[in-house]
């Protein structure tokens, strides 16, 4: 009886330990650079909730967590864009990338952020982004208007930093690139991703999503793949953003508008 009983007790224990969620430790807790007003660099947590993200995992350093044995650390994929249609981006303000549903390999599911960064500020002219149904001429033709639009970056990759103080803030032009860790399965099935913000206090959701997958580009002839910053163009539309936990995209919930997205 007594060695029935052990043997319930095992497997009970085991049942639970395999069920259990591992949690982010302090220690590896995601947290960014950050500028104060002083221009400080500061490091702050990202916003989102704790166990949403894990810096550990996401280095492949030591972690209380059972180690990602699928993941492809040394080949990340890169997203890169900018967020025209939003005034209130700054130097401070933090973007994650989701994925929608974690690959059958990825043994902690629960940490779905997989990449987070703050902007660059890249030009001056935001304000006159033509609109959301524009024509991509228009946004060529405003991308190319040196009367209403001004670009950090010149071809001889100098950075104009006076831009950063003679250009209205609601007027900058800001640029994301974030660097996303994926495993084997959700490279395999091209995994949905989608893109959050945080902005004055509120996490908002772009309406633009993307999948994970690789580009080919012709070098010399032959095709690869690349999974650097090629979905800049890839995304066709930039990403507006509504703010759910404000009450914005009344009537949705923040829950069906994600649902919406992943579909």
């Amino acid at each position: 009886m007594l060695g029935r009983l052990s043997i319930m007790l095992f497997i009970l224990h085991t049942g639970l330990s395999a069920t259990t969620q591992c949690t982010t430790t302090l220690n590896c807790q995601c947290t960014i650079d950050r500028q104060d007003s002083a221009d400080t660099h500061v490091k702050n947590d990202i916003a989102w909730p704790i166990n949403e993200c894990n810096m550990c995992q996401l280095l492949n350093i030591n972690s209380t967590c059972i180690e990602e044995t699928s993941m492809e650390y040394s080949r990340t994929f890169e997203f890169g864009f900018w967020v025209p249609y939003t005034a209130n981006i700054d130097r401070n303000t933090v973007s994650v990338i989701k994925v929608k549903t974690p690959g059958r390999d990825v043994k902690n599911k629960q940490f779905s952020i997989r990449g987070f960064d703050v902007p660059e500020m890249q030009g001056c002219g935001r304000a006159s982004f033509p609109s959301a149904n524009s024509s991509l001429q228009d946004k060529m033709t405003w991308a190319s208007n040196s009367t209403s639009t001004s670009w950090a970056w010149n071809r001889q990759y100098d950075y104009n930093a006076d831009l950063q103080t003679s250009c209205a803030a609601d007027d900058m032009i800001w640029f994301y690139n974030l660097h996303v860790i994926a495993s084997e399965a959700e490279i395999t099935n091209k995994v949905a991703l989608t893109f959050e913000f945080y902005i004055e206090g509120f996490v908002h959701v772009a309406t633009a999503q993307q999948s994970l997958h690789e580009v080919q580009v012709n070098l010399d002839g032959e095709f690869v793949g690349t999974r650097t910053v090629n979905q800049i163009y890839d995304i066709g539309e930039f990403p507006e953003i509504v703010c759910c936990d404000c009450g914005i995209c009344f009537p949705l919930t923040r829950r069906q508008l994600l649902g919406s997205l992943h579909t």
